[in-house]
């Protein structure tokens, strides 16, 4: 009896995590437009959106931006729809000559691994396991697709990679280690693109014209854009084919770092095209790069487990202040260039990533490093602020209510220290951090509300009774992290109460409190 061709085709099995609906195909994303979010982690929704947008790219020609004002979501349906009808083959991932995303080369040259090997929350070698949920399981076709697109574009360093084995029997070495994944970055990058009402519009607003990416000047002058990997996958990791593909836009919006091959209930995986880091020029549509003198002083906006992106929401649109000239995030900058700038409009952002540990270039999630996304809806005022003075008030009134809410952290800082000091507790410093981290994830809902009173003047009511209520807040966590029963505490509780008045006006540390006689 002849065995059952296996086969999963991504353009019509669900596979993708659609917010509110479940696993859908490729086919369904675009023949439903009501559909809101990408579902999923924070790294699925960066890769998977990216994925969408090779093909949008792929399909649909947008010479400039007339063309891109022009273009409806139903044009961008219809051509994605015809066109992975033509390339319906090269999405089976289990075909056995052209599997897509994988390197049938790879067999019988790389050593075999699971694939909880390229997913970050799972148990692999000597990784701790903690709870039956982060061990060995065996995945369904929907997650080996999102699992080996999410490795190979955002894939982790380290030895685990069979660096042995190379698609280009005639190519260099790879050396001992693989390198880190070109959109996880060190620490993990923090990726950031334009947000729509629906997917569809998302993908549209985040589409650069063929004359955006030219004028980067960073792609061949022939054809900057490229093809995707689909339609030619690379021959080698170093060589020709692969400068070919990584010199093009397409080549950037989906890097191959890793390449792969499912082969027999197992993982191949080997270290494929590198990618230059932050440091040595990257550039990437989705990161934010603050530019030094030096190329070597290039620092990046990593994901940050406990500032979360809402407290960094100054750094990712510094692009925003006056006179800047910043061109990071391309997808951020390069969509509200063609958007429509009225004045009371409001733009949605998505930001998120997964923030990582790097000890002797292994990569991996532990410890206080996690997941992190975040959704915001900004007034268009602060957009228009970049060329005149009257939008960019309201960008800078954001900025003064985040340093207030930095001083109020700062005062509640000094007020815990100085009583646990004053009771000779040795961990007043801890004690104070935990407190001030209390202060963050009790004001984290409040996030939109902070940016909605950047609209609002200065001293106006509702300014006032925000601070106030900010003011509460970290009373709040104040009163939960001092006791104050015994004499003693009441008597350092008084004393080391947070005031919220101007700088000048605060009072001086307070002597320690005499330890009560036994």
């Amino acid at each position: 009896m002849i065995a059952e061709k296996k086969s999963f085709n991504l353009v019509d099995d669900p596979w993708i995590p659609i917010a509110g609906v479940g696993e859908r195909s490729l086919r369904d994303v675009f023949e439903h437009p009501e559909y809101l979010r990408l579902g999923g982690t924070a790294v699925e929704k960066v890769v998977i959106l990216r994925l969408l947008l090779c093909i949008v790219h792929a399909s649909t020609p947008i010479p400039d931006e007339e063309a891109w004002a022009e273009l409806t979501l139903e044009q961008i349906s219809q051509n994605a729809l015809a066109y992975l009808e033509k390339w319906h083959d090269r999405f089976d991932l289990y075909d056995e000559e052209l599997p897509f995303l994988q390197f049938p080369q790879l067999k019988g040259k790389c050593a075999k691994a699971g694939l909880e090997g390229i997913a970050w929350t799972a148990a692999s070698g000597n990784k701790t396991l903690l709870t039956q949920w982060s061990g060995m399981k065996r995945f369904s076709d929907a997650e080996a697709a999102r699992l080996i697109l999410c490795g190979t574009s955002y894939g982790s360093g380290g030895k685990k990679y069979d660096l042995k084995a190379k698609i280009d029997p005639a190519g260099p070495d790879k050396g001992k280690s693989a390198s880190q994944g070109t959109l996880t970055g060190y620490s993990g990058y923090l990726h950031s693109f334009l947000l729509g009402e629906t997917i569809l519009e998302t993908l549209y607003l985040n589409l650069l014209t063929e004359e955006e990416v030219r004028s980067l000047c960073l792609f061949r002058e022939s054809n900057p854009l490229g093809c995707p990997f689909w339609e030619a996958m690379p021959t080698d990791e170093g060589g020709s084919s692969a400068e070919a593909y990584r010199s093009t836009y397409q080549g950037h919006l989906f890097p191959l770092n890793k390449f792969f091959c499912l082969h027999e209930d197992s993982l191949l995986m080997t270290e494929g095209i590198s990618y230059p880091t932050h440091k040595q020029g990257q550039w990437d549509p989705g990161i934010v790069l603050f530019y030094g003198t030096k190329p070597e002083d290039t620092r990046a906006l990593w994901c940050d487990t406990e500032k979360k992106p809402w407290r960094q929401l100054s750094s990712l649109l510094q692009f925003l202040d006056v006179n800047t000239n910043s061109t990071m995030p391309a997808f951020l900058i390069r969509g509200l260039d063609k958007m429509d700038r009225s004045h009371d409009r409001m733009f949605g952002i998505w930001t998120g990533g997964v923030g990582v540990n790097n000890n002797s270039g292994e990569q991996y999630v532990s410890a206080k490093k996690d997941y992190v996304e975040s959704e915001f809806t900004i007034p268009m005022s602060w957009y228009e602020g970049r060329d005149e003075v009257r939008g960019a008030s309201s960008f800078l009134r954001y900025k003064n209510l985040m340093q207030t809410l930095d001083d109020y952290a700062s005062v509640l800082y000094s007020a815990v220290n100085r009583y646990f000091k004053s009771l000779d507790e040795q961990r007043s410093g801890d004690l104070a951090k935990q407190a001030v981290q209390l202060f963050w994830e009790k004001m984290e809902p409040a996030a939109q509300a902070i940016i909605d009173l950047s609209l609002e003047k200065e001293e106006s009511e509702e300014v006032l009774a925000a601070e106030k209520a900010w003011q509460g807040v970290a009373r709040s966590c104040y009163d939960q992290f001092c006791p104050h029963q015994t004499p003693r505490q009441i008597q350092a509780y008084v004393q080391g109460t947070p005031y919220f008045g101007k700088k000048s006006d605060k009072t001086k540390p307070v002597k320690k409190v005499k330890k009560e006689k036994v």
